[in-house]
Parts: C-alpha cells; structure tokens; sequence
C-alpha cells in the first residue's frame, strides 16, 4: 500500500574465495504517511562435499518502517547423498516490531526434503514444512502459516526409440497435505495423477486427474455464488497441449471439467506466444470457466 521513492541503492554480486555472495541495499523516503525505510538483503553460499552440493545463510532487514521493523534470517543445505539422492534442509527465524513472538519456533519456517533427482526411470520426493503463526517475512512471501505441511512426488519415465513418435513418456502421482498448526486437523489435502507424453518435435500432452480437499471455516464468495462453510473433497480431469517450444509460435491449450466444492466447473484457458525476434516475445493469456452450484 502506498508508495516511496528511491533515495539511494548499493548493490555487489561476485565470488571470494570460492564463496557466492550477493548485497542488495535500498533506502527509500517518506511518502503518503509511510516513513522512510531501509530495506537489506545479504547472501553467502558456499560449495561443500563435492560440485553438486552446498550450505548457504541469507540476511534480510526492513528499518524504519513506522514501528514495524523487521529481521530475517536463514540457513540452508543441499547435499548430494550418494548417487542421485539429495537432501535439502532449510530454516528461517524472523523477528518483527509488530509482534509478540511466542517460542523460537513460532516465529520459525523449517523445510526437509529428500528427493531422487533422475531423468530416466524412477524419481521421488517426500517433503515436510512448518510454519509457525509468529513467521513474517516482510521482504518475502509467504502464503500461509501456522501450518505443517506433507508431500511428496513418485515419478517413472522413459525415453522411447528412434520408430517413436514419442521422445519419452511418464507417469506421475503427486500429493500435498497441509494441516492447521493451531490444531493439527486438515486444511487441504490434494492427489493429482498424471500421464505426460513428450513427442520429438518438442510438443508435449498431459493428462492428469485432480482430487481436492479443502476445509472452509469463513463462507467466501464466488462467481456470484456463496461457498458455505464446511468440508469439501471435489474431482476435475485436465488436458493439456502445448505446442513445441522452438516453433515461432508455441503456446499452450488447455481444458478442465469436473466437481467443484459443491457444484461443477468446466474451463478453457489459452497462452499463445509469439518469438518474433531475439528482441522482442509476446506472450497472451485467455481463460473462461463456468461455475455451477
């Protein structure tokens, strides 16, 4: 809300010493009632254990900003296991004027994630976040907290040969839960199966089904329509074109039908991209749905 100018910006990017660093920082003035503010990012990431590893740490502050200063900081991990297994373990802390933070891991984000980075044959994931209620990263985006969160990706794919019109074809079940932290029960739950052909002219088609959970404790409107409080799994099937990628023009189509809440949808939606030059691309977007309740 509102606006500032920019009084003055700093900036370094670079390596020392085999250390990845970058600084950001903007001071803006007053305007609108806003206060001036100084607005800092730091970050350090340095490689470990072998090429495909590394640690980080990362620094960002918002001053000044009319009693709501705020401080954020974070680590993180990726390990090259063994073969082509990974870990990736993160975590963030922020501490903010405005709020009365409970313990250190209310105002905490953590990740873990275990994954099998594979192109051909078997690829998986399972991954596990918390978010406490006090989380507020004011120089970041975070959609939700308090919550903790479960998922995962189990993946086959494979290539075909030169007879094919295929270049390859997978198969993939991907699921997330997310649950309240303030009481543990589900907020929503999604399980989205999907088959992906990719053929040799870089086109691709996907078909996937959708299964959806979603609790909604505050009525919210739609479409002219209210969704009333409750908890609601519904079902859509989508299928998806999307033109070659190095054609002058490429894009995608893409169309959806099924259950919705308590009620049915069915949409279209449209992106075409046009690569006129090195210099210039156009990109569009058209999307329709018809909701029934």
């Amino acid at each position: 809300s509102g606006g500032a100018a920019v009084l003055a910006a700093m900036w370094a990017v670079g390596r020392l010493g085999g250390t990845d660093f970058g600084l950001l920082s903007m001071q803006t003035a007053s305007h609108d009632g806003r206060s001036s503010e100084n607005m800092s990012v730091v970050r350090l990431n340095q490689q470990v254990f072998n090429p495909f590893s590394s640690v980080g740490a990362m620094v960002t502050s918002r001053l000044g900003s009319n009693g709501q200063d705020n401080l954020a900081y974070g680590i993180d991990a990726l390990v090259r296991v063994v073969g082509d297994e990974y870990l990736t373990l993160k975590w963030a802390r922020t501490f903010d004027e405005a709020i009365d933070e409970g313990s250190a891991t209310d105002a905490a984000l953590f990740q873990g994630r275990w994954d099998r980075q594979n192109d051909a044959g078997v690829s998986y994931s399972a991954e596990h976040i918390r978010v406490g209620p006090d989380y507020l990263p004011r120089l970041g985006f975070q959609n939700r907290t308090d919550f903790t969160y479960w998922g995962g990706n189990l993946q086959y794919k494979s290539f075909r040969d030169a007879e094919s019109p295929f270049r390859s074809v997978s198969f993939q079940v991907n699921s997330g839960h997310y649950y309240r932290g303030v009481d543990g029960t589900a907020e929503s739950r999604n399980v989205r199966p999907q088959i992906q052909a990719e053929f040799k002219d870089n086109s691709q088609f996907d078909i996937s089904l959708n299964s959806s959970f979603e609790s909604v404790l505050v009525p919210f409107d739609i479409a002219g329509a209210t969704v009333t409080a409750g908890d609601y799994w519904f079902h859509t099937g989508e299928a998806k074109w999307q033109l070659s990628r190095n054609s002058l023009f490429r894009g995608d189509f893409t169309v959806t039908g099924g259950s919705f809440y308590d009620g049915t949808r069915i949409g279209a939606g449209i992106n075409p991209t046009w690569n006129q030059s090195k210099y210039l691309e156009l990109l569009g977007g058209y999307e329709v749905n018809r909701l029934e309740f």
